[in-house]
């Protein structure tokens, strides 16, 4: 009988259970519930980056064309149609700017404006700014152009 007794007990000993249990289980899924939301939220991030960067990279591309139009027109042509001069570079409203221009799918407004013998005599000062989302974000260029005599 002893020896039976003890065969049981060091069976008992002996013996794994297999598998997890609940309270491990839930544990294990809330860690990964909680990495996986900020894996989420590292990735709407990103896509809001990369949506910002787009709408720089294409405002920039813009402003550079409108900038290069503007320098290789001839010098009497570029005018400041309000007579606002010097004042008048940092204007960003369509009332406010000598010209103006809206993208075909009304995305950016592209202002610019001129300032006749700004900073010197014989030159003009344009400043190109591109606006988007309603206005919120801008970013400019501005040239001075020399009348070559």
């Amino acid at each position: 009988m002893f020896l039976k007794q003890n065969m049981t007990h060091r069976d008992d000993v002996y013996r794994t259970d297999k598998g997890f249990t609940i309270i491990e289980v839930l544990i294990t899924m809330a860690i990964f519930s909680i990495g996986f939301l900020g894996i989420a939220k590292l990735q709407l991030s990103s896509v809001g980056g990369n949506r910002n960067a787009f709408q720089i990279s294409e405002a920039l591309s813009l402003a550079e064309g409108r900038m290069e139009q503007l320098i290789s027109a001839p010098f009497n042509s570029l005018i400041d149609t309000n007579n606002d001069g010097a004042n008048g570079l940092n204007a960003n409203t369509a009332g406010s700017a000598d010209n103006t221009f809206t993208t075909a799918d009304g995305r950016y407004s592209i202002f610019w404006n001129v300032a006749d013998n700004f900073p010197g005599n014989n030159t003009k000062t344009i400043k190109v700014i591109v606006a988007w989302r309603r206005g919120s974000k801008n970013l400019s260029f501005s040239c001075i152009k020399a009348n070559s005599l």
